[in-house]
């Protein structure tokens, strides 16, 4: 299995303009953190992961003091789950733009620029800015050395106090903070929120978390805290009793949210949320896919509380704030005819949403799937599901710093256990112009299986520097056909 080595390639660009290259330069400082691949190679017993876990937390502890707790200069709402808890954090910060409320929003990863994970009201950090934050953490680490000869930064507790003091240098109102992997032990898991919520239990970072469902709610769970109101959609029995058991272990206000009492899904389109303190509103959400209306609920929930607790939102805030969220990556559609969609399904619940959502969406019409896997990931539970609706797959590899991709040759035979058409290009971009030869207007693209899959791919139709330019992940309103040999697009 083969690990890349590079993330980004426009920093050797002769020609990259001014604001590309401060990003590109200062990610490739960040990026310089990291010295070992992202997942073990082997299980960690249970023992070994909480032991890890805590000292990871008591080191990005001491970093934030060294950076004088940015992070307890404003509310945090800190959401947890294994999928959808992006989704609920973009629906989230909508709302509050919507109702005014400055609100600093962190998403991870990142599909195409670090500029992503440094959103405050809706505009991501400028170049400068984003130069700054890394040379104020450069000096952090400096003062941790002088205390400590051996200490060694880190990315990932870098990039978590790079954005904590983003907010409040932006002086937000709120943050919304979308954890990483598991909750407990997750880097954000520093913080004192006011609201926390669990979007949903899955199978997935089994090395780390842990083989069954029990195990990984128990890590989710670990985002809850005392007297702190926390937030779950109903599910199984088992996952159900243990999340509201750990929660109540701890004095935690766990608000069970069931349909039929909280919320009513009128449509594939429509929710009817009965709140607490927001009485009665409607979600219209325009992501694809009838997970999002879970999503839309928990956000919904979530905007009842930050209701309760003070915040100056309306129904029709809310109602507007789901209607206008919107997230890269998320069956994102780049182009019509033929349909090209992109999406971040990365494990075998994700797949299996996309798949069901596929199969609303097609009809009689073609898909031809466009595959790309990191190779600690579940492999086969991501490619039956989505293979066996396709005419045709195209299997790649995304290509990402440190994180060993899934053999493309590998991939296209362990798909052609589903699917009696495929194809094996590894580059991601050469796969879509395969996947696009021959199409009629009517058939239907789909590039999946990892979200940074999706960001390589985003970037034929939304170039780097244009979103770094405006400051937001759709600066083409109107996205350019594309042409089988992907020539038109950009």
């Amino acid at each position: 299995m083969k690990s890349k080595s590079t993330k980004r390639s426009y920093i050797d660009d002769a020609d990259i303009d001014p604001d590309s290259r401060l990003v590109a330069e200062a990610e490739a400082e960040l990026l310089g953190l990291i010295h070992d691949e992202a997942s073990p190679r082997h299980s960690l017993a249970k023992e070994e992961v909480v032991s890890r876990g805590i000292n990871r937390l008591n080191d990005i502890r001491e970093l934030l003091e060294e950076a004088e707790r940015p992070d307890r200069r404003y509310p945090v709402i800190h959401i947890a789950g294994t999928s959808g808890k992006g989704s609920v954090a973009t629906f989230v910060a909508s709302i509050c733009e919507a109702a005014g409320i400055r609100a600093g929003l962190h998403t991870t990863p990142y599909l195409q620029t670090p500029l992503e994970k440094l959103v405050c009201h809706g505009s991501m950090a400028k170049p400068n800015e984003f130069r700054e934050l890394v040379d104020f953490i450069g000096k952090v680490h400096d003062k941790m050395r002088l205390r400590k000869p051996h200490y060694q930064p880190r990315y990932g507790s870098s990039w978590v106090a790079i954005t904590l003091e983003f907010f409040r240098r932006k002086e937000v109102d709120l943050a919304i903070l979308e954890a990483g992997a598991g909750g407990r032990f997750d880097l954000t898991n520093v913080v004192s929120p006011l609201i926390t919520a669990v979007t949903s239990v899955g199978l997935d970072h089994i090395k780390t978390l842990g083989p069954t469902l029990r195990d990984i709610a128990w890590h989710k769970a670990g985002i809850f805290k005392r007297d702190v109101p926390a937030l779950m959609l109903e599910t199984s029995a088992d996952i159900e009793d243990l999340l509201v058991g750990e929660g109540h272990r701890i004095g935690a206000s766990v608000r069970v949210l069931r349909e039929g009492r909280d919320y009513q899904a009128r449509s594939s389109h429509e929710i009817e949320f009965l709140g607490k303190c927001i009485r009665r509103s409607y979600g219209y959400p325009q992501m694809l896919g009838t997970h999002q209306i879970r999503n839309a609920v928990i956000a919904m929930a979530i905007a009842d509380e930050m209701a309760l607790a003070g915040f100056p939102l309306s129904r029709s805030d809310v109602e507007q704030g789901i209607r206008n969220a919107r997230a890269p990556g998320r069956l994102e559609l780049m182009s019509e005819s033929p349909a090209v969609y992109i999406d971040g399904a990365h494990n075998a619940d994700k797949a299996t949403a996309l798949a069901r959502t596929l199969g609303n969406l097609l009809g009689d019409r073609r898909l031809v799937l466009v595959l790309g896997v990191l190779g600690y990931k579940a492999v086969e539970e991501i490619t039956a599901p989505l293979a066996s609706l396709a005419s045709r797959v195209v299997a790649t590899e995304p290509n990402v710093f440190m994180k060993a991709a899934y053999p493309a040759q590998d991939l296209e035979k362990l798909a052609s256990k589903y699917c009696r058409m495929v194809d094996c290009e590894p580059d991601p971009i050469k796969a879509v112009s395969i996947a696009l030869d021959g199409l009629s207007g009517d058939d239907v693209v789909c590039v999946t299986g990892s979200v940074y899959l999706a960001g390589n791919v985003r970037s034929a139709w939304h170039p780097i520097s244009r979103i770094i330019a405006e400051g937001n992940s759709w600066p083409n309103r109107h996205p350019p056909e594309v042409t089988n040999s992907m020539g038109t697009c950009g």
